[in-house]
């Protein structure tokens, strides 16, 4: 399987803010609707009882915050 991030915050409707504010503009966090997603995302995979038995993510921090939230729904380690 494969997932992609979530929403992210420099392509959300306060994206200008974020940039402005930004330490990191190349690599930005989740919104709080991206977490969220992450999380919804993480009960569809229960509810439909797919077991996936490794998680791997990519270093930025987007991929990292959504599959961190996966992977503690799923009760798994998450690999770098």
């Amino acid at each position: 399987w494969t997932l992609r991030h979530g929403e992210r915050a420099d392509f959300c409707r306060h994206a200008a803010q974020w940039r402005a504010s930004a330490r990191c503009p190349a690599d930005p966090p989740l919104t709080v609707a991206g977490h969220r997603q992450a999380q919804l995302t993480a009960e569809v995979i229960c509810a439909h009882a797919l077991a996936p038995t490794r998680v791997i993510s990519s270093p930025f921090l987007r991929c990292l915050q959504t599959a961190r939230e996966v992977c503690a729904r799923l009760q798994l380690p998450c690999s770098v």
